[in-house]
């Protein structure tokens, strides 16, 4: 799944920033806020189903200032400090736009942004921005924009740190909020795969993003009651990654860790500091074995023997898309109907992987461990390059894959009002998926094996580079989907500020273009056959619309079917399959509470708050016990709590406005308990916060 972005859309100025999403490949990469948002739409509840395309959860609509809309100039500098308040942060923002020619508008922004984070950071954590502009057209019928954007923009993210006590997690003793276990700058020479070229790998070049978009929007009223709107955007993205991953605190003699880094020859491996040149730790290992023979690791209170795993992380996904959406609508006497469709076309290409695997020590701003083998026949090896990373081209993520997904909708919708103040609506929308592709799939090298195998270098000694694998024909796949979604209400007014209504929705969420890179194996793609998740959403509400109080209350039901859960075995010869996927649904009882309220002119109270009951039922994994499938067995899960929902969320917001040039605010949240994942292993505790 897309993060989350799996069950909704983020757009901009109507279209979504992207049509497919898979790993880490996310919208927010590719959208930043600036000067120019005119105001955010945001669409949640049942007529997400058949409003936007395979996002049923809701669309968040940022929409772009007009040169129309807001004339003018506007400059705007932040500096400030972060985290424990040694940290800069540096913004600038500028936007102007007016009227050029009669009736031709024009609107720029732009925004640069610098700083290190919350965090004690080695290096910045963002730093870039974006140029944005348009061109708007009013011919008094209609109009036409004309859009476009270009962003280079650096970024990274904090990794977990150590934690004790389930019940009332706290940092591990040592361990400060303010502390960067990002992986060390550590530059490095890899390769992607055997015979490929040589490249580089940099900790401080983080997820670089950039995007180049440029679109049109036309709308056009008729005399006669008639409205078209068309919207084309063509999106170029790409992410380039040098980033960490896997940053886990572990114990040195750590099984899998040591699997990746090929440590499992018999001898004493040596662990250096590559900062202070200190040998920290020594660890022999003998017949799979391991013993700590010395250590002068630091933060040994957290875990003994412990060291931060390190990936050098390289995911270079490349996507160029095009979307229209075209909508008719005819305004009636007492309502209106609507029809129209989308179009979306993506090419996906990912490279990546190979840049290595290593440890550090367990400290802010980790540093970097170089480990060398002492045979027991006396010969020194080294496992680690220079940089500290062992596994040069093993591609431990990033695999490499292509592919090309089209979508296309179909929707209609009506509203009508059958007498006075009682209004029935409903819509549908019609969704087609065609997903192919195809997935590079790597295997060993025979030579590893070999002691006198020298790897890329050919020495032999130098066991970094022996692992570098090599690639079989692609594999290829191809799926089809389609599937129907609606929505239907009645909405009674009984006057100005007084209403009640009551809504029905079911739809489908297909699986992200992620879900198909996947495909690797014959019995994947026998048995993982992609199937639509299915939405069902009731509720009604009660809107109260005065002149200093508004609110709305809103019980609601949704029932989540087809959630699938996967899993691979290994054969008796070594071969995996894939047994067929379990799946789950989750239901949710809930009311929601809205309520906005002016107070003596110069204050407003804003109040939101959540009460919901989120219930998961027939939750279960595979248990793969002796090699192959005939002892295998199914673990069920007891149906309880659904996972990351919390019984209660609450927001208050109080503003003081004495004047349209002044305002503050001060904002209160509160998220309660609930469980930390579909096992239920154990709850997060509640937690509030104020801004």
């Amino acid at each position: 799944a897309a993060a989350g972005y799996y069950y909704v859309s983020l757009q901009e100025d109507g279209l979504p920033v992207m049509n497919v999403t898979f790993n880490n490949y996310l919208p927010d990469f590719f959208y930043r806020q600036d000067l120019s948002l005119g105001r955010l739409e945001a669409l949640r509840g049942g007529t997400a189903v058949v409003t936007a395309p395979n996002a049923p959860g809701g669309i968040f609509n940022y929409i772009s200032k007009t040169g129309k809309s807001d004339p003018g100039m506007e400059m705007r500098a932040r500096v400030g400090l972060e985290g424990d308040g040694r940290y800069p942060y540096y913004r600038l923002d500028a936007r102007a736009g007016g009227e050029i020619a009669s009736d031709l508008y024009y609107s720029i922004s732009a925004f640069y942004r610098h700083n290190k984070g919350s965090r004690d950071n080695a290096y910045p954590m963002n730093r870039g921005g974006h140029v944005k502009a348009n061109l708007l057209w009013d011919y008094g019928a209609g109009s036409i924009l004309l859009y476009g954007k270009y962003q280079d923009d650096r970024n990274a993210f904090n990794e977990f740190l150590p934690a004790v006590n389930f019940s009332d997690p706290q940092l591990a003793p040592g361990i400060s909020r303010y502390d960067s276990l990002l992986v060390p700058n550590a530059p490095h020479s890899y390769v992607e795969v055997l015979g490929g070229p040589t490249k580089q790998w940099q900790g401080r070049n983080i997820v670089h993003s950039t995007n180049k978009a440029i679109g049109f929007k036309w709308e056009h009223d008729f005399d006669n009651g008639w409205t078209v709107r068309n919207n084309f955007k063509a999106n170029w993205n790409k992410s380039d990654y040098d980033s960490t991953a896997l940053a886990f605190a572990l114990p040195i003699t750590d099984g899998f860790t040591n699997t990746l880094l090929n440590t499992s020859r018999d001898g004493v491996y040596s662990y250096q500091d590559l900062v202070t040149g200190q040998v920290l730790a020594q660890v022999r290992n003998a017949g799979g074995v391991r013993t700590v023979l010395s250590n002068n690791l630091p933060n040994q209170q957290v875990m003994p023997n412990a060291i931060i795993t390190q990936t050098a992380f390289n995911f270079n996904p490349e996507v160029e898309e095009i979307m229209d959406q075209f909508s008719v609508t005819k305004k009636l006497d007492r309502g209106s109907v609507t029809l129209g469709g989308f179009f979306a076309h993506s090419s996906v290409n990912q490279f990546g992987g190979g840049a290595g695997f290593g440890v550090s020590t367990l400290q802010n701003q980790p540093h970097m461990l170089g480990i060398t083998l002492t045979t027991p026949g006396g010969l020194t090896q080294q496992v680690t390059n220079g940089a500290g990373f062992a596994g040069i081209g093993q591609r431990f993520a990033g695999t490499p894959f292509r592919g090309k997904q089209l979508q296309l909708s179909m929707f209609g919708g009506a509203d009508y009002e059958v007498v006075d103040g009682l209004i029935l609506e409903g819509a549908l929308r019609y969704e087609y998926l065609r997903t192919k592709g195809s997935t590079d799939v790597s295997i060993p090298n025979p030579n590893s094996s070999n002691p006198l195998y020298g790897g890329l270098d050919g020495n032999p000694n130098t066991l970094f580079d022996n692992y570098v694998v090599t690639y079989q024909a692609p594999f290829n796949y191809r799926f089809n989907l389609d599937f129907l979604s609606f929505s239907a209400a009645a909405t009674y007014e009984f006057d100005n500020r007084n209403s009640v209504y009551a809504r029905f929705s079911q739809g489908q969420k297909a699986p992200d273009f992620g879900f198909f890179q996947g495909y690797d194996t014959f019995a994947e793609l026998t048995n993982l056959v992609p199937i639509p998740q299915k939405i069902q959403q009731i509720e009604a509400g009660y809107r109260y619309r005065g002149r200093a109080i508004r609110a709305t209350l809103t019980p609601f039901y949704s029932r989540l079917s087809n959630v699938g859960t996967s899993a691979f075995g290994t054969n008796v010869d070594g071969s995996p399959y894939t047994p067929p996927p379990l799946l789950s649904t989750t239901t949710t009882y809930g009311v929601e509470v809205e309520a906005d309220a002016d107070i003596m002119e110069v204050f407003n109270l804003r109040v939101a708050l959540t009460l919901q009951d989120s219930q998961s039922k027939n939750f279960a994994t595979y248990n793969f016990n002796a090699p192959g499938p005939q002892d295998d067995t199914i673990d069920r899960v007891p149906d309880g709590k659904a996972d990351n929902a919390p019984d209660i969320m609450a927001t208050t917001t109080l503003r003081y406005s004495p004047s349209e040039s002044f305002s503050t605010f001060a904002t209160w949240r509160y998220l309660g308990s609930r469980p930390a994942n579909r096992y239920i292993a154990f709850d997060l505790p509640p937690y509030h916060e104020v801004d």
